[in-house]
């Protein structure tokens, strides 16, 4: 196969590979350790790759243009509608968003973690065996999207639907945010609409 054919090819692959090992199938000991080990897993690895191996790849260099503040605007209130889309939907949401550590998580660990995660450790490693950005961009949209529905696996049954319906609104986000990011080659970018997205489902909580 071609994405076999060179070493940069084969070591990124690898990489993701070790990534899915790591991650998934030891999802559930990890929640028996802690509700959050999974999270030190992902920092660990983030850092380790996307710190260790892809230091030069990293720029977080913010360009404000009208593009970028509609971007924002725009991620705000599509993080608003899809709580109000849940609530109306009767789907029970698993947070607690008056505990400050879920808030905490949700503004700001939340979006410099996944997006260091998914727009720069995972990243660099799917371009290097895929020398289509189309592909890389959906690849790392299923990633995520697939980080969100294998909570299915390990939570009750009621919040299945809402799993569900988060699988699908992170594939779609992701893929917008990975777009923006091929745009923009900043971090930056991505970092920025996620907050800009949770801000706004927190702002839809708070306003409820």
């Amino acid at each position: 196969m071609k994405w076999f054919r060179n070493a940069e090819s084969r070591f990124g692959i690898l990489v993701i590979l070790a990534y899915l090992a790591l991650r998934f199938p030891l999802d559930g000991f990890y929640a028996r350790l802690h509700p959050l080990f999974s999270y030190g897993i992902e920092i660990i690895f983030a850092i380790a790759v996307g710190i260790g191996i892809y230091r030069k790849r990293l720029a977080l260099k913010v360009n404000v243009t009208p593009r970028f503040m509609m971007d924002l605007i725009f991620s705000w209130a599509f993080g608003y509608l899809v709580y109000r889309v849940a609530q109306q939907s009767g789907l029970l949401i698993p947070w607690d968003l008056n505990d400050s550590q879920n808030v905490l998580f949700l503004l700001l660990i939340g979006p410099l973690l996944e997006e260091f995660l998914f727009r720069h450790a995972l990243w660099w490693p799917l371009a290097a065996f895929n020398k289509s950005m189309t592909r890389v961009i959906l690849l790392s949209a299923i990633l995520f999207a697939w980080g969100h529905l294998f909570a299915i696996f390990i939570v009750p049954q009621e919040l299945y639907s809402f799993v569900l319906f988060q699988t699908a609104y992170t594939f779609l986000v992701s893929c917008w945010w990975g777009v923006r990011f091929v745009q923009t080659q900043s971090l930056a970018t991505p970092i920025a609409l996620h907050f800009l997205f949770n801000l706004g489902f927190y702002s839809a909580f708070r306003l409820s």
